[in-house]
């Protein structure tokens, strides 16, 4: 297939991909909520590969609504990743422990609210107009885009790779939160990157597992910081013996976290993030030795 066709053929999928998730998250389904930012996050990085001015105030105005699209399906998401390990925590503790009965049902209500929060702040983004300007984004040629996945690889990978290389059982939250969100653009990126004649042609494995990995830490430290902030408030109804199985419960997961840091500062995630940048290296040639073509016209995406 031409390249070009085939890079449209992408931003329009990834585009459409935002509008189905959007119709299901607005009705409120976990998955839906997940699949919407996971399909917002790949379109942010396909449209700053794939426009042919990514720096333009058509870009950008698409990137801002993109942005307040996962915006709006943020806090629930942050609960419903908790809700596996709590119940985990639940089942270890002493059967029909009546501590946890106000927990739960805390737990509950403010997934609840959350979600319903959610449904009502993505009600409000004006995807009418994100669906409209992804239709009319002029789009790089193919070699454009070559070129500026090279820079991509060479700039935020290096930098991916060193701050991987210093994790410590010590570094804190934050950095480990910015770690995971530079290995899943690189994720993106390389997906696109195994589209283009020249590229690797699959995505390595160790994208995925880095992700996960890193993921496994944050949602057990983002599911304690709630525990404690739910133990921490004042209100009748939150006995001393449910604020202390909450406390119990944020300090296993801290620990469980901490645990997991430290396999990870072994080296194993670096050694795989490395494998994976270098995966995404182009070949140089294509197809008996002729060179992959490097034109710069734009083209319009008119459909989608």
């Amino acid at each position: 297939m031409d390249p070009k066709i085939l890079l449209a053929r992408t931003f329009r999928e990834r585009a459409a991909g935002v509008s189905h998730a959007y119709a299901r998250a607005v009705l409120g389904e976990e998955e839906a909520v997940h699949a919407l930012r996971v399909a917002v996050r790949r379109m942010r990085v396909v449209l700053g590969l794939l426009a042919a001015h990514p720096r333009g105030k058509q870009a950008r105005r698409a990137d801002e609504r993109l942005r307040a699209l996962a915006a709006a399906a943020g806090s629930s998401r942050d609960l419903d990743v908790g809700r596996p390990h709590l119940a985990r925590l639940r089942r270890a503790a002493r059967p029909r422990d009546p501590a946890w009965a106000s927990l739960l049902s805390s737990y509950r209500g403010a997934r609840r609210r959350e979600r319903e929060h959610d449904a009502e702040a993505l009600l409000d983004c004006e995807l009418a107009r994100l669906r409209r300007a992804l239709r009319q984004m002029e789009l790089a040629e193919p070699g454009e885009v070559r070129l500026r996945l090279d820079v991509h690889v060479r700039t935020k990978g290096a930098r991916l790779v060193r701050d991987v290389g210093a994790l410590t059982p010590g570094t804190d939250q934050e950095s480990v939160h910015r770690i995971r969100r530079g290995i899943r653009r690189l994720r993106y990126a390389a997906e696109l990157a195994a589209k283009l004649p020249d590229g690797p042609g699959s995505v390595h494995r160790g994208w995925r597992l880095a992700q996960n990995a890193l993921g496994e830490i944050q949602d057990r430290r983002a599911l304690a910081a709630w525990l404690d902030g739910w133990a921490r408030e004042k209100l009748p109804r939150r006995r001393p013996a449910s604020r202390a199985a909450a406390r119990r419960a944020a300090a296993t997961l801290r620990a469980e976290a901490d645990a997991l840091q430290a396999e990870l500062a072994g080296g194993s995630v670096a050694a795989g993030v490395a494998e994976a940048i270098e995966a995404m290296s182009p070949q140089r040639e294509v197809g008996g030795g002729v060179p992959f073509p490097k034109v710069h016209p734009a083209i319009t995406l008119i459909s989608g």
